[in-house]
């Protein structure tokens, strides 16, 4: 296949005349298609006649318009379809290529393409897959294979289909669960990636590799084509079980391509333990602002609406704070699929005739066209161009330029000639045409109506070619007109001649029929295709219609005045030529069926006494058609059959009549439910299996009976709640599962779970609520976390508690290591045992230095999610003033003489902040200072003070530099 490319097919027809509106119809015109399948796949299923299961018709669609009316065939698989030999299994509707399979089988797979034909050529239509749908087939334990992977390990079981792929979880009894883990996803190639497992993860459960395909509202499996069971291996060191850093597992290639206006996914999958944490970015620019979100946990980064500015390099890093940080990137190109700038549209011309179809279009890459006659390729000759456009100007207008560009053989010389009107130009003797150095020419005659052919030629010594340009000088405007000759009306076919008064210098390039009828007498509609060669047309008129024409001339200036009215032709009466199309029924109550279809507008009445005939039944054998309903206002497009039983299978038809009798086309046939109504049984012995953890609780259910459903059956909804939240959350589950596992609840506290069933419109009634406990669970990030001061050996944090503590906390961990470039260095741990503690100083740094700074919370369960910076240390310089406050305490009872009073400090935040400090203090009226012990850690000293008046004041000190804040006075 040619990439980037599009392919064209143009219908060529040698007629007098194209007429296309519901009134002028040709005589002849080549086929065109109206009704095609889809250009990706359609799918059937076929019925279990041993269950009783209904059979579900297959259509392919295919409509042509053409004169005379085309003939339809059908290929399959490369190769003529006989569908008339199937013993009226498959049936075509009449007057289309549709067909319709009325009970599927396995041999019905295949790829299908129709084709439309009469005398003036072939059109053809998308070509479909029609694939068969399975029945998912629980595994069998002789078919199983079993993986043995180290607790903790990434791992990643494969799969050999690669399209539309699902995993999931088949429990021993043969129940399904879906997969919705933060640890275990799918990758682009159907693989299952676990980044790293669990004691879970292997208990009584298979893995299975299957297909879904929903189609409409219906979901269908297809059997599982591989089933894995894990075997755990326990490792022997604690360390080596819970410890594994970043290993890649899907990440997107070095470079992809992405399309313009669709959407850009790229996914970076890594495992490890703890679990990696993934961050994208995007070099040199920010992510796409308002079209960008994370998926899968941060694995998936999709942008929408793809824009050329959305071109670039994107990294993802992923850590885990076990060896180096993982850094990929990959470079995004923004690509446009291919789309006219200019379309070919069809050109019906007299035998003898040059005609010109003109094709453009744009796309990155710049596509390849191809042309195509009647489905056959057609190779393009090679030829020498040159042109100089043809000039149209103005009275007093400006000069024109004629430019002649030619391309021959490197070894060839190259000589250009101009001819006015045959004669070569002598440009010394006439100084009205300039010849410049590019061998364009200048041409300044324009004071009066003028046209002149210019030529251009270009010789070698081996060949020669020309090429004309016209030179026309007209008038401002457009005022010639056509005089109609004579209008000839028999039965139903007008016959027009017309004659050109003129072309005001610019050459007529078509004509245009204006007509309006009886129904519109104030409106004219216009046809325009209508060749400049003919100078009469032959209009079949739609029946029941009393017409009038008048005739155009087209140019490059537009369209000229139009000529006299033509006398009045009116065509007879028959029966209606169609029926109401897009005919659909669905309730809008539980029980009523709404029938609507499309207006037929008078033109297409062809007679008095126009109506609308309605027929309905319920889709089932043996059931006759109701006493159909007649609607004689045309303008009403809809019907309400009342009093009918819930969410019933209706087929129903819509036919037009008049006084003339039913239309000569058969209606189509077409399948609906009456409406729905809410479900009537709730989901029995709604149970909890079991706590799973924090997060995650299993839950079975007794499935509900489908007519209970009255409606599509969608599938079951779990809403959850707890008591201190506001709001609740929904779960979805298809409508074949009895168990499912939720991940979704809140660690540490009572959750509230309710289930029922939904249909299109409305929810069921609600199991009794399940409440239950949760264990803690991991911690969430705290809330804030940052510098508040540096030095040059030291760093200022401070951090709020978390927003989702899961539990008490009963402490944090700060981690730190130095960053060079890409590289983090082993880090090191600094444990902060009180809960209520908020800040902390970390000592013993580098100077000038760039850290990795992360913060954990801790409760019973472990350790929660990290938190990080990024911040260096300063160079050693003089620090900023530092700032203080004081409280007096209590004394002790042991020392009654001294107050003690404790004296807080702030380290300078926009300037450096100092490594250590410490408090000096002396008589008001003093000379010494006496000096505190120097603090590394906390932010505070005490001091003891017998009764009088002090100055206070505080110390930073950052290695050789030191800086005290203003003195403070204090009277104990």
């Amino acid at each position: 296949m040619i990439p980037n490319s599009i392919f064209l097919f143009i219908q060529l027809s040698i007629l007098s005349i194209l007429v296309g509106s519901a009134l002028v119809t040709p005589p002849s015109s080549p086929p065109s298609i109206i009704a095609q399948p889809p250009s990706t796949f359609l799918v059937f299923k076929v019925a279990d006649t041993n269950n009783d299961e209904p059979i579900r018709p297959l259509q392919l669609d295919c409509e042509g318009a053409g004169e005379p009316a085309p003939l339809y065939k059908w290929i399959k698989n490369e190769q003529t379809f006989q569908w008339n030999l199937t013993n009226d299994r498959i049936v075509q509707q009449p007057g289309k290529g549709t067909l319709v399979f009325t009970n599927p089988i396995d041999e019905d797979e295949g790829s299908y393409q129709c084709l439309v034909e009469n005398d003036y050529g072939i059109a053809l239509s998308n070509k479909v897959i029609v694939r068969k749908l399975e029945k998912l087939i629980p595994p069998q334990s002789s078919n199983i294979i079993v993986s043995e992977v180290h607790e903790g390990a990434p791992l990643t079981l494969d799969c050999y289909l690669k399209r539309h792929i699902y995993w999931i979880i088949v429990s021993n009894d043969g129940s399904f669960e879906t997969i919705n883990n933060p640890r275990i996803m799918t990758d682009p190639e159907g693989r299952l990636q676990f980044s790293n497992v669990t004691i879970d993860d292997a208990y009584e459960k298979t893995y299975c590799c299957t297909a879904f395909i929903i189609v409409g509202d219906k979901i269908s499996e297809n059997d599982c084509k591989l089933e894995v069971k894990l075997r755990l291996v326990h490792a022997i060191s604690s360390a080596a079980t819970f410890t594994h850093e970043p290993i890649d597992q899907f990440v997107p290639s070095s470079s992809i391509v992405a399309l313009k206006n669709d959407s850009l996914t790229l996914h970076c999958i890594f495992g490890g333990t703890p679990l990696p944490e993934i961050q994208w970015s995007k070099k040199n620019g920010m992510l796409p602002n308002g079209r960008h979100e994370f998926l899968n946990y941060g694995k998936t980064l999709h942008v929408s609406n793809v824009e050329f500015e959305d071109s670039g390099s994107y990294e993802c890093v992923a850590s885990n704070g076990v060896g180096e940080r993982q850094y990929r990137n990959t470079y995004v190109s923004v690509a446009a699929n291919p789309y006219w700038e200019i379309e070919p549209f069809n050109i019906i011309a007299p035998e003898d005739v040059t005609v010109e179809f003109t094709c453009n279009a744009l796309g990155i890459p710049e596509p390849q066209i191809d042309w195509f006659v009647n489905g056959i390729p057609l190779i393009e000759r090679t030829r020498i161009t040159t042109m100089p456009n043809d000039y149209h100007g103005y009275v007093y207008g400006p000069s024109a330029s004629l430019r002649c560009v030619t391309y021959a053989d490197s070894t060839l010389d190259v000589t250009i000639e101009w001819l006015e009107d045959g004669k070569l130009i002598d440009f010394d003797a006439d100084h009205s045409v300039i010849l410049n150095t590019d061998h364009s020419i200048i041409i300044k005659k324009t004071d009066e109506p003028y046209r002149g052919v210019y030529t251009c030629v270009a010789r070698t010594r081996l060949d020669s070619i020309s090429v004309n340009a016209t030179y026309t000088i007209r008038g401002c405007k457009n005022k010639f007109y056509i005089a109609l000759m004579s209008t000839k009306c028999q039965h139903s076919v007008a016959r027009i001649k017309w004659q050109p008064q003129g072309d005001n210098y610019a050459p007529i390039n078509g004509y245009a029929i204006e007509y309006n009828t009886s129904f519109t007498p104030d409106s004219w509609q216009r046809y325009s295709h209508i060749p400049a060669t003919d100078l009469e047309l032959s209009i079949y008129l739609s029946p029941w219609s009393t017409c009038s024409f008048r005739v155009r001339a087209k140019n490059i200036l537009g369209y000229s005045i139009p000529s006299e009215i033509s006398e009045a032709c009116s065509s007879p009466s028959d029966v209606p030529h169609k029926n109401p199309d897009d005919v659909h029924c669905e309730g809008s109550t539980p029980t009523n069926l709404d029938i609507a279809w499309k207006q037929m507008i008078p033109m297409e009445h062809n007679a008095q006494g126009f109506f609308y005939r309605v027929h309905y039944r319920l889709n089932a054998s043996e059931i006759n058609w109701a006493v159909p309903i007649d609607i004689h206002d045309w303008k009403q497009t809809s019907y309400t059959v009342e009093n009918v039983e819930t969410f019933e299978p209706f087929v129903v038809k819509v036919e037009s009549h008049n006084e003339m009798g039913q239309a000569n086309v058969a209606a189509i046939e077409v399948l609906g439910y009456s409406g729905e109504d809410t479900p009537l049984e709730a989901p029995s012995n709604f149970t909890l299996i079991q706590v799973i953890n924090s997060n995650t609780a299993e839950f079975s259910w007794e499935p509900v009976t489908l007519k209970s459903v009255r409606g599509n059956f969608r599938g079951y909804i779990f809403t959850i709640w707890t008591n201190s939240e506001n709001k609740s959350t929904e779960h979805l589950f298809p409508p074949f599962l009895a168990t499912a596992k939720i991940y979704a609840f809140k660690p540490y506290a009572v959750n509230h779970v309710q289930l029922r069933v939904y249909n299109k419109k409305y929810l069921g009634p609600a199991t009794p609520v399940i409440s239950f406990e949760t264990p803690e669970g991991k911690p969430g990030p705290v809330a804030k976390f940052e510098k508040v001061a540096v030095g040059s050996q030291s760093l200022l944090l401070s951090w709020a508690k978390p927003n989702e503590p899961n539990g008490i906390i009963t402490g944090y961990v700060i981690f730190y290591a130095k960053v060079e470039g890409t590289r983090i260095w082993r880090h090191k741990e600094m444990y902060i045992l009180d809960p209520a503690q908020t800040r902390a100083k970390l000592l013993g740094l580098e100077e000038d230095t760039k850290y990795r700074v992360s913060i954990v919370a801790q409760n019973s369960f472990g350790t929660g999610s990290k938190y990080f910076i990024e911040t260096p240390t300063t160079k050693s310089e003089k620090p900023g003033k530092p700032t203080f406050t004081w409280e007096l305490l209590s004394t002790s009872p042991d020392d009654q003489t001294r107050t003690p009073v404790k004296v807080f400090w702030a380290p300078a935040t926009h300037q450096p902040g100092g490594n250590h400090f410490f408090v000096q203090y002396k008589n008001l009226n003093g000379t010494t200072w006496t000096m505190t012990e120097i603090e590394l850690l906390d932010l505070y000293s005490v001091i003891y003070l017998e009764p009088g008046s002090y100055n206070v004041r505080v110390a930073s000190v950052d290695g050789l530099f030191l800086t005290h804040s203003d003195p403070e006075e204090i009277e104990i």
